[in-house]
């Protein structure tokens, strides 16, 4: 019989991280350094605030060229 993994078998360790006012562009660097796409966002006590992705990235960048976001 197959036993069954769990989580940690399979994720990622270290763990990378970001904090809530770390640039887009740090994220971005970090995700291609790291070949990740989805990265946990800490607030300033250190506990999970959301998670950002190359989406998120992605639709970042294409609402600022298309003149959407500030």
């Amino acid at each position: 019989m197959e036993t069954e993994k769990r989580v940690r078998d399979v994720m990622s360790r270290p763990v990378r991280t970001l904090e809530r006012n770390d640039r887009l562009s740090m994220a971005d660097a970090l995700m291609r350094t790291e070949r990740i796409r989805h990265l946990p966002v800490l607030d300033d006590t250190g506990r999970l605030a959301g998670i950002v992705s190359q989406r998120d990235l992605f639709f970042s960048g294409l609402m600022r060229a298309l003149g959407l976001a500030a």
